[in-house]
This record gives C-alpha cells, sequence and structure tokens, in this order.
C-alpha cells in the first residue's frame, strides 16, 4: 500500500494538496491545473459534474479523480463509462491501465474475442475487490447480459461511478445519436438501489457525479 493510502486510511484527508499529490504520482502531472483540483474533488465528494472543455486540455484527468482517490484509500467499485465509438472505448482503456486502473472494454469485438480465449468480459466486470471502469456504448449498456447485472443487487451496489463522454451528441441532427443514448435516460434509476446514495457517493457526468 502506497505511502499516500496509509496517511489517509481511516481518516482520510482530501484535500487539494492530496489531490494534487496523487495526480502526481499516478498521472505524472506536476502542476495540476486549478479546474482538474476543483472538479477533481467535486467527484470524489459525489457531486454531478458536467465540464466542457477543450480537446487535449486535461479533462480526462478530472475523470480519474475518484477512481484513484477510492484506489489510493483500499476502496473497491464499478464505473461505467459511455463512450460514442469502439474505438474511442479501446483508447480510453489504454488511457486508464497507464494510470494504474483495471480498465474493461465492453464491445462487440472484444467481448467476442474474449469468449475464444475462455473469458467472459462480463463477469471480469462482476467480480473483483478493486476499483475497475467498463468502456461500452449506450447499446451495449441496454443489452441483455448488462441489463441482467443490473438487475442485480450484488453488482448494483458496487457501482459507484457513471460517466457519459461526448454528451453533445444527442443534440446533433443525426437521429442515430439520439437514439441511442436515450437509453441512459433511465440508468440513475435502474442503478441505484434503496438507500444506495446516502452512503456510497454514486457519481456521473460528461463526463461525471452521483447517480
Amino acid at each position: 500500500m502506497s505511502e499516500l493510502a496509509q496517511s489517509s486510511l481511516g481518516d482520510p484527508q482530501i484535500n487539494a494538496e492530496w489531490l494534487a499529490e496523487l495526480f502526481s504520482r499516478k498521472c505524472g502531472i506536476s502542476q495540476p491545473r486549478d479546474f482538474q483540483i476543483k472538479h477533481g474533488l467535486d467527484m470524489i465528494e459525489g457531486r454531478d459534474v458536467f465540464l466542457v472543455i477543450a480537446p487535449g486540455q486535461g479533462k480526462t484527468t478530472v475523470f480519474w479523480a475518484p477512481l484513484l482517490a477510492a484506489q489510493a484509500l483500499g476502496k473497491q467499485g464499478i464505473a461505467l463509462c459511455i463512450v460514442p465509438t469502439k474505438l474511442l472505448s479501446i483508447q480510453q482503456s489504454e488511457s486508464a491501465r497507464r494510470v494504474g486502473l483495471r480498465a474493461i472494454t465492453l464491445n462487440e469485438d472484444t467481448v467476442h474475442d474474449a469468449y475464444y480465449d475462455k473469458r467472459d468480459l462480463f463477469d471480469e466486470l462482476q467480480n473483483g475487490e478493486d476499483i475497475r471502469i467498463a468502456f461500452l456504448s449506450p447499446q451495449m449498456l441496454a443489452g441483455e447480459r448488462m441489463k441482467k447485472l443490473l438487475r442485480m443487487s450484488s453488482f448494483k451496489d458496487l457501482i459507484r461511478w457513471f460517466m457519459i463522454d461526448e454528451t453533445h451528441l444527442p443534440d446533433d441532427e443525426n437521429p442515430l445519436w439520439r437514439e441511442s443514448y436515450s437509453v441512459l435516460k433511465t440508468m440513475r434509476a435502474n442503478a441505484v438501489e434503496k438507500g444506495l446514495a446516502s452512503g456510497k457517493g454514486l457519481e456521473s457526468g460528461e463526463w461525471y457525479g452521483p447517480l
């Protein structure tokens, strides 16, 4: 266990300095931007965050903040991140792994390939005592395997974060995105068990905050 986690367990003092050190250790960022610290803390504290910022400015670091904090504190939990394309799911999974998170890419190709390797990616998402994140499309979220998992209290109890990338797409003129993203409207109600939000800080938004 890291010194950071050891010093914070029991009575964690999660503040700007603590998070800046965490970003330095895990992401290699020596001087985090103000918005990364501010909204990273917002997410850690369970607030909804809707972040609009130019590409390449570091919004993904905000995205990692609550997962890395939970990991540093020895917690467990699942994050679901909705992305529009297979390519983006792969890219984001690789980015998550670079900062030390267990990432699972759920799309038709990866599920198919895993099957022939005698692996079940949905079981891998469900099982474990660590922090893990799945990247999947709205269509995959609406699929039968995810619906089955979301009906299981044991799985829903582990969902702590719900993120949506490219949230501008439903406003596109192309109805394809509007229709596919419409399945997300009921996610908060479907994922939250009675009493869950009061103690577990489920988070969502664009990315990010509590479900």
